[in-house]
């Protein structure tokens, strides 16, 4: 997720989650501009209808790669960079009553050990297994809503 979709460790005050949420908009905003319409409809579905199209485009998936990439979750060779992951999916869950940090944290690990050749293909492949395991938790609202204009 996020990602996720998908995507402040430990991130305890609203302050600092709206930090992240305006990082990831604004990333968000920098990389839809590049992909076809079909993307933003995709983006959408996974956030507000927590649904990861089982056909995911390869645009889509680049989408993905190209928000990792903007927001410093990963760098160009596809490396994750875990504990920014790590933040950023626990600032967009809505409430941790449902899922610990360390749940949260646990699940990021297990899913950046995910191996492929193809960057666009890694990060969809790391999504659907972070979706996978998370898929329980509601996104904070404002992640929800922030599909760019």
């Amino acid at each position: 997720m996020m990602l996720l979709l998908i995507f402040s460790a430990l991130v305890a005050s609203t302050w600092a989650q709206k930090i992240g949420i305006q990082h990831y908009i604004r990333a968000e905003k920098a990389c839809l501009p590049k992909y076809p319409p079909e993307v933003k409809a995709q983006l959408h579905d996974l956030k507000v209808k927590r649904v990861l199209p089982d056909d995911a485009s390869d645009d889509f998936k680049c989408f993905m790669s190209c928000l990792g990439q903007e927001m410093g979750l990963m760098d160009e060779k596809g490396e994750f960079h875990n504990e920014k992951l790590k933040d950023l999916t626990t600032s967009a869950i809505s409430s941790t009553d449902v899922i610990t940090p360390e749940e949260i944290h646990a699940a990021v690990e297990e899913c950046t050990k995910i191996q492929h050749d193809v960057l666009c293909e890694k990060v969809h492949l790391y999504l659907t297994c972070n979706h996978d395991k998370l898929k329980h938790v509601e996104l904070h609202s404002d992640m929800k809503e922030s599909t760019a204009e």
